[in-house]
């Protein structure tokens, strides 16, 4: 039997790594924008308890008006971050389908190779 009239059996592993590959560009720049947004988030959260402390405090002195927007901007650069982790893995799973559907591939090793690299 010719090896062009053979049919394969198990998907093109040359299929399988381009496809690894582009989850990996796609899921990079969503990721770079939503850190870019929890980032901005994070400051507006620290000058939002910045702006609440000054409203209730009746004296402000400098430095604790410092550690409070610092520990403003944390927690909500961390709550903002982790929305933005599961609004990415919900993304990347749905972009591991519709690839694994068009290619003709199995979902749980590109599942598993994006596991690695988030």
């Amino acid at each position: 039997m010719p090896y062009r009239a053979a049919e394969r059996l198990e998907p093109d592993p040359v299929t399988e790594v381009d496809v690894i590959v582009e989850l990996m560009h796609r899921s990079t720049a969503l990721r770079r924008r939503l850190l870019i947004l929890a980032l901005g988030a994070g400051i507006a959260g620290g000058a939002a308890g910045l702006a609440l402390y000054g409203s209730l405090a009746t004296q402000v002195y400098g430095r604790v008006g410092g550690a409070f927007f610092a520990a403003s901007a944390i927690v909500t650069f961390m709550v903002v971050r982790r929305l933005c982790d599961a609004i990415a893995q919900g993304r990347e799973r749905r972009w591991i389908a519709e690839l694994a559907a068009r290619h003709r591939l199995d979902p749980g090793p590109l599942a598993e190779a994006m596991g690695l690299f988030a």
